[in-house]
């Protein structure tokens, strides 16, 4: 037997639901970035340590992934490496991403990443 009760409160969840959905997806998409923007920001900071690199001879090809802590000035705080190739190679992503630091900063402030990660390989050289 189905109850007087359960039509119209489900009518009313409906109702609610209807308004208050729509207003948290719009809040969430207005909060955070859109991806081509962070990307832009992520590859600003990734040239950055770039230019400041000289890869050692002999790594072509091999990687490092990194872990960048900065400060809202872009000042680095900490480095810390995983699955790096060699020492040598850490070596030289560490002075590249200190020479770099202060690290670029988004123009937009959202975009702001405090623990920043990225994968670094040595180009082919030919």
């Amino acid at each position: 037997m189905r109850s007087r009760l359960a039509v119209p409160l489900v009518g009313k969840l409906a109702a609610v639901c209807a308004l208050f959905i729509p207003l948290a997806f719009a809040e969430a998409q207005e909060s955070s970035p859109s991806a081509s923007a962070q990307d832009a920001y992520e590859r600003t900071v990734v040239s950055a340590i770039e230019q400041n690199w000289t890869p050692p001879a002999g790594m072509d090809g091999k990687s490092c992934q990194v872990r960048i802590e900065q400060s809202f000035a872009g000042d680095v705080l900490s480095i810390s490496f995983r699955e790096c190739a060699s020492m040598s190679l850490f070596e030289s992503l560490r002075q590249a991403i200190m020479s770099a630091s202060p690290l670029p900063l988004p123009a937009d402030a959202t975009l702001f990443q405090g623990t920043f990660r990225a994968k670094f390989i040595v180009p082919t050289r030919e």
